[in-house]
């Protein structure tokens, strides 16, 4: 091995354990029944209920539907919604979702489900997978769900992002790309 492949590796290295001390300063919060997940994420980020992030690992129906109307019913959602309201990022996991460990519900029911998932994710909740979750919040990710992603905005908004997430019904102006490439921002349409 030569010097200069050498130094190379000892800058991934470095910029490894860089990376692991900045997502261990970073605080988020947990709610949920889901304890595998809280002990995995504890090894990487500080738990408080000041956190920055808000995870919710498991969510019931009625809690969803309270949601989606921007009321609470439990104290429960009451935490969901004041961290909506205090501009905390928030995670919902995807497999902690009530209604789809069921596994023969009706359509017309599903499709009413999935309507208070997607209006949900409106107010700034994204619905993540289990596994992706670390990756989220060590990475400086936003969403975009419903308008334009034009250059202004993503300009002003997200260019201190890594990832950009968009729905499939966010329309993205040329400028908007251009500017992301330039500046080495994902762009994922979901």
């Amino acid at each position: 091995m030569n010097e200069q492949n050498l130094i190379e590796l000892i800058k991934k290295e470095v910029s490894k354990y860089i990376k692991m001390e900045n997502s261990l300063n970073k605080n988020i919060e947990i709610i949920g029944e889901d304890v595998l997940l809280k002990d995995e994420l504890s090894k990487k980020f500080k738990i408080s209920d000041k956190g920055e992030y808000l995870i919710i690992t498991t969510i019931g129906i009625k809690e969803m539907v309270a949601l989606s109307q921007g009321t609470y019913e439990s104290d429960y959602c009451e935490k969901i919604l004041k961290g909506l309201l205090n501009g905390k990022k928030i995670f919902l996991i995807e497999e902690g979702i009530a209604w789809r460990a069921y596994k023969k519900i009706p359509l017309h029911l599903k499709v009413i489900y999935e309507k208070y998932e997607k209006e949900i994710e409106k107010y700034g909740i994204q619905i993540s997978k289990r596994l992706e979750i670390q990756e989220k919040i060590i990475k400086k990710r936003e969403y975009v769900s419903e308008g334009i992603l034009d250059f202004k905005k993503i300009k002003n908004e997200f260019n201190s992002s890594k990832v950009i997430e968009i729905s499939k019904n966010v329309k993205i102006t040329e400028l908007a790309k251009e500017f992301a490439r330039e500046n080495e921002i994902k762009l994922l349409k979901r």
